[in-house]
């Protein structure tokens, strides 16, 4: 495949959290933002609190990578990877909050 250009490929993921507290999620969306306003030409992600049924709400953070598969599925991973340990991060420290001790 000397000379020739590898296949373009899209990979997509999507992380949702679901929860009755808006406000938690208004927080947890406030503190992933400034992180995802600078992005790579082949990246894009987008993110938005859904109301359902007026009492459940959804963040959702969808992920889009564009290039040759392999790349895109590793800048996918990751920065699905680096979005999860974020918000188990912001857990770490609710749960320090409403308990008033440090969890391991």
């Amino acid at each position: 495949m000397r000379g020739e250009s590898a296949v373009s490929s899209k990979v997509k993921s999507i992380l949702e959290l679901k929860t009755s507290n808006c406000n938690l999620l208004v927080a947890v969306k406030n503190s992933l933002s400034p992180d995802n306003t600078q992005v790579t030409r082949d990246m894009s992600i987008r993110e938005s609190i859904v109301r359902y049924n007026n009492s459940l709400y959804t963040y959702r953070v969808e992920v889009e990578v564009v290039g040759d598969l392999l790349h895109a599925l590793k800048r996918t991973s990751s920065t699905i990877n680096e979005l999860l340990l974020i918000l188990k991060s912001i857990e770490k420290t609710l749960n320090t909050i409403t308990t008033g001790s440090i969890q391991e």
